[in-house]
C-alpha cells in the first residue's frame, strides 16, 4: 500500500497550488466591502475617472503597481465595470498573495526543505493575519512581497544550477520590485553579494567578463524598474 510519504511525492505539484487557492478562497470573500484610506486604488481611481492627474509625479508610488491597475481599470471601465473596479484591483492583490505562497513552498523545497517542510512553510504564510489582511487591499505591498520573494526564488535556483540566466532573472525582477516599492530596490544587493562571494578569485581573473555580467544585471534591474 502507498504511504503518505509517497503519495506526496507523487502528487508534489499540486500541494502548493491546492494551498494557493485556499488562500484565494479564505482572502477573497468581501472584498467589495474592505476599504482603506491609504490604498493606491483611490488615487488610480480618481485617474480613471479624471480627478486626478495620472502622470503627475508621485515619489511615494512608484509606477508598476500603479499602470496595473490603471490598465486593468481601463478595461474594467469600458465593459461596464466601472462600480466593480475596485472589487478587481483588490483581486489582484489576492492573487499576488496566492502566487507568493506558491513561490515559499518552491523556494523552501529548493534549499533542500521536505515536501512537509515545505509545506508548513507556505501555510504559515496563509495563516499570518498582516499578510492576510495586506493582501485584501489594493495597494504596492504585495506587488513588493512578490517581486522580492521571486527575486529570492531565482537565486536559489541559480546558486544550485549556475545557469545565468537566473541570475539575470533575478536581476530583473529586483528592478520590478523597486517600481512596485522604491525601497524594493535596496535588494540588488542580493544578487550582487551573491555574484561576489561566489565568484570569489575568478572576479579578478576574469575581470572583463565580471564587469560584463554585473552590467548586464544592473541593466536588466533598470529594465525592471522602468
Amino acid at each position: 500500500m502507498m504511504n503518505f510519504s509517497t503519495f506526496f511525492q507523487k502528487h508534489e505539484k499540486w500541494i502548493p497550488l491546492l494551498l494557493a487557492f485556499f488562500f484565494i478562497i479564505l482572502t477573497a470573500s468581501g472584498l467589495a466591502t474592505m476599504h482603506n484610506p491609504d490604498e493606491l486604488v483611490h488615487r488610480v481611481s480618481n485617474a480613471l475617472e479624471g480627478r486626478w492627474a495620472f502622470d503627475e509625479t508621485n515619489f511615494d508610488y512608484p509606477s508598476l503597481p500603479k499602470y496595473t491597475m490603471f490598465g486593468v481599470g481601463k478595461i474594467a471601465y469600458s465593459l461596464g465595470y466601472a462600480d466593480d473596479f475596485k472589487t478587481i484591483a483588490r483581486f489582484l492583490s489576492v492573487l499576488l498573495g496566492a502566487g507568493t505562497i506558491y513561490l515559499v513552498y518552491w523556494t523552501t523545497r529548493n534549499l533542500g526543505g521536505s515536501v512537509l517542510t515545505s509545506a508548513v512553510a507556505s501555510f504559515f504564510l496563509l495563516s499570518n493575519d498582516v499578510f492576510s489582511i495586506n493582501s485584501r487591499f489594493a495597494h504596492n505591498d504585495l506587488y513588493l512581497t512578490f517581486f522580492l520573494t521571486l527575486t529570492l526564488y531565482f537565486l536559489i535556483l541559480y546558486g544550485k544550477k549556475m545557469q545565468r540566466g537566473w541570475f539575470y532573472a533575478a536581476f530583473f525582477s529586483v528592478g520590478l520590485a523597486a517600481s512596485s516599492k522604491y525601497n524594493g530596490g535596496v535588494f540588488i544587493l542580493l544578487p550582487l553579494l551573491l555574484f561576489l562571494f561566489g565568484e570569489g578569485k575568478k572576479l579578478f581573473q576574469e575581470k572583463l567578463r565580471s564587469l560584463e555580467i554585473l552590467f548586464i544585471g544592473i541593466i536588466l534591474s533598470f529594465l525592471g524598474f522602468a
